[in-house]
């Protein structure tokens, strides 16, 4: 199951064991400052609201606020996060992969990011990233970032498309586990070995990350604990009807598995 679905599953059991029931509204992400999904749950008389990551647009706040419900939100970055807020720092998350392959001696680095401009948390990563590998002594050249949807064919495409820019690197950064799948199925195509060529590390510990070839070293992101805590955090403000508690920022942790290995001289790309 993808991360979200892994929260969604955790809240609405949380909130299944108090009688409640999880309605959900996704608006296209054209269609992110609409008031109807939200507008529309208000008047099916919900107790309390769960938001989705720190960049929801004002007039949706405004409107929860003026109706007096709780809201948490979930999947949040540490930065500017608001009260009732359940999630993670992206820097440290960022930070923790570049450590990882700086400590391998890789010093040429490519990254396949989320779309940056529309999602904070992918924002956060690429800096703790940039800023990390920077400090390493490390290269990240702007030539050598793609963005991309979050899907397996997104990231062979832009795995094919970074090595067509016949550009060294020696470890390839992918924004989610799904991506690196992908990336990794476009390096071998070319004839590219992983570790031995490039390593490549993901975001998420998907549920398939230990049984790909080989099993992808990734930064495990606390998606079940997200759901469960925010399941928890609305309950008792639907039942206490005090304001929401301060931000609870989970941990991230890299969990190493044989996509990722120490720099080899005299490897064949680059």
């Amino acid at each position: 199951a993808s991360a979200f679905a892994q929260t969604i599953e955790a809240l609405r059991q949380g909130l299944g064991k108090a009688n409640y029931t999880l309605l959900l509204a996704q608006p296209a992400i054209n269609e992110q400052a609409d008031l109807r999904p939200l507008r529309t749950l208000i008047e099916r008389g919900v107790d309390g609201v769960v938001l989705l990551g720190n960049d929801c647009p004002s007039a949706w706040l405004d409107l929860i606020a003026k109706n007096g419900l709780p809201v948490a939100t979930i999947w949040a970055d540490a930065g500017n996060a608001l009260p009732g807020a359940i999630g993670f720092d992206n820097y440290i998350a960022g930070q923790q992969a570049a450590e990882h392959l700086l400590s391998l001696a890789h010093r040429e680095f490519a990254f396949i990011s989320g779309h940056l401009a529309s999602n904070q948390r992918a924002r956060q990563r690429y800096q703790g990233l940039l800023e990390t590998i920077a400090a390493g002594g490390g290269r990240l050249s702007r030539e050598l970032i793609v963005e991309a949807d979050y899907g397996f064919a997104d990231g062979y495409e832009a795995a094919r498309h970074l090595l067509s820019k016949k550009l060294p690197f020696s470890a390839l950064i992918c924004g989610n586990d799904y991506l690196a799948l992908g990336a990794m199925a476009g390096l071998r195509e070319q004839g590219l070995d992983i570790p031995h060529d490039i390593s490549v590390i993901g975001f998420n510990d998907s549920e398939f990350s230990p049984f790909v070839n080989p099993p992808l070293t990734t930064i495990r992101f606390p998606s079940v604990e997200i759901g469960t805590i925010a399941a928890e955090t609305l309950l008792a403000a639907i039942d206490s009807k005090k304001a929401m508690p301060p931000p609870q920022m989970l941990p991230t942790a890299l969990v190493r598995r044989s996509s990722t290995g120490p720099l080899q001289h005299g490897r064949k790309h680059g």
